[in-house]
């Protein structure tokens, strides 16, 4: 699971940014837009993908992204 920023090279104001999540096993891609990274928006993001894998979703391996180190929404979401 990787966060992308959709700032053209500045952090100031307001921008996108997607959720990418890859599944290893498959290579099945759920690309995600969020308009924030808080924990909330990263939590609701990842249950809608859960919602439409065709799979179970077992684990969430992320980045070291600062934005990324949020990830008690993870454990919340269990396996």
């Amino acid at each position: 699971v990787d966060l992308v920023a959709h700032c053209g090279g500045t952090s100031k104001g307001e921008y996108l940014h997607t959720l990418t999540a890859v599944d290893i096993d498959t290579r099945w891609c759920e690309l995600s837009v969020l308009s924030n990274r808080g924990q909330q928006a990263v939590k609701e993001t990842i249950e809608g993908m859960r919602k439409r894998l065709p799979f179970p979703l077992l684990e969430i391996h992320s980045d070291n992204d600062r934005g990324q180190k949020n990830w008690s929404a993870m454990r919340k979401l269990g396996g």
